[in-house]
């Protein structure tokens, strides 16, 4: 299948399609469970798109857990399911709701799972906290996001573990969010890693309170970086504009001064 077109959906991001075309590839039977996925360099010469978008694409559906990314081991397929993600393809959720929706959401969450953490979740929280100092940022992205998962798990409650799953999957679906994040996520490393820690605690204490608090902090903080971003990418194109006029305006004089 060299050399596969990709037939974009309108309006639709390009990593969404060449996600949706892997699932279909899982879903027709062409990869099997524990079958590895081609290099994304094959699957970036089939599809003719970047490295860059295929390991995008990837991230999607290892977030949904089709697919587990093991560097040094490649891409294994974990599962086949008939679901399909179409109903993220066109949802442009915000950034600041997405954040303001985890607050409500997970803040209970958190409080819930206090009364229900076990030792065993708690030593893995631990082993997260810390695959969340890697270098790598893909490693220390799935390793926030099990982190939370593994709250929402010490519930007991499926319909609650799938809620939070989904909040986690929008920041893959909503390219709006994505980079945002991810930009906070890269400016806010040792802040995210003290508010995990104090989530951690927190459970620990088995205090309900203590526990929405440092969830409820945490994304605070989130928040707060995210408006910094904004703020920092608006005046970098004020800047950016000031700089254009003022060679136009020197090139302007100079022409006038013949």
């Amino acid at each position: 299948m060299s050399g596969m077109a990709v037939i974009m959906a309108s309006g639709n991001k390009l990593y969404k399609t060449i996600a949706q075309q892997l699932l279909a590839q899982l879903q027709s039977g062409r990869y099997a469970v524990g079958q590895r996925l081609p290099t994304e360099r094959d699957l970036a010469t089939e599809y003719q798109v970047s490295r860059n978008t295929v390991r995008e694409a990837l991230i999607v559906l290892e977030a949904r857990g089709w697919i587990d990314i093991a560097h040094g081991r490649g891409v294994e397929v974990l599962r086949i399911t008939s679901e399909n993600p179409i109903g993220f393809q066109d949802s442009e959720i915000g950034s600041f709701k997405l954040i303001e929706a985890r607050r409500v959401i997970e803040g209970e969450v958190c409080a819930l799972a206090a009364s229900g953490t076990t030792p065993g979740d708690l030593e893995r929280l631990e082993d997260l906290l810390q695959s969340m100092t890697d270098a790598n940022r893909e490693t220390a992205e799935r390793a926030d996001r099990e982190f939370h998962l593994t709250i929402a798990r010490a519930t007991d409650n499926e319909a609650i573990v799938a809620i939070v799953q989904s909040l986690w999957d929008w920041r893959y679906w909503s390219a709006s969010a994505k980079q945002l994040l991810v930009d906070v996520a890269d400016n806010g490393m040792q802040d995210r890693i003290v508010e995990h820690r104090a989530i951690v605690d927190a459970l620990k204490s088995a205090s309900a309170g203590a526990a929405r608090t440092a969830m409820r902090n945490h994304l605070d903080r989130v928040r707060d970086h995210l408006l910094a971003s904004i703020e920092m990418a608006e005046i970098r194109k004020i800047q950016s504009a000031s700089s254009q006029r003022r060679l136009s305006l020197k090139e302007r004089a100079r022409n006038i001064d013949g």
